[in-house]
């Protein structure tokens, strides 16, 4: 069976919260899966070859079927190669509105020049005033 459009979009998310379920269940953390990804990517492409993808989830604990492993390739790859930061964005969940408000009250704190961006050597500067 192959996947498209909706139906690739709703594996996915499937197969997103069954790795997530597994990673709380283990107490583990996704920094450590980012870290594994980072040590597969030779040339710092943050890319990995379908079968580097799946040694690395299986390395962090993870295991995939062979059709999950097609649809997270052909949902998060292109030229034989998947995105990995792509695929790490999906266990982010989204900022709560307090979380929100609260880094934008403190990056208005740190950009002392309003200029909608911040430097890292100047942030202690902003944290001072």
């Amino acid at each position: 069976m192959s996947l498209y459009g909706i139906g690739l979009d709703v594996e996915v998310k499937r197969i997103i919260l069954k790795l997530k379920l597994n990673i709380s269940k283990r107490k583990a953390c996704i920094y450590g899966l980012r870290r594994i990804f980072k040590r597969y990517d030779a040339d710092s492409s943050g890319k990995l070859s379908p079968s580097s993808f799946e040694e690395a989830l299986a390395e962090f604990g993870l295991f995939t079927t062979q059709k999950e492993q097609q649809a997270l390739t052909k949902y998060f790859g292109k030229d034989n190669a998947l995105c990995y930061n792509s695929f790490l964005k999906k266990f982010r969940e989204p900022l709560s509105k307090r979380r929100y408000d609260l880094i934008i009250k403190v990056f208005s704190g740190i950009d002392v020049g309003k200029k909608g961006a911040i430097c890292g050597t100047k942030c202690p500067e902003g944290f001072a005033s």
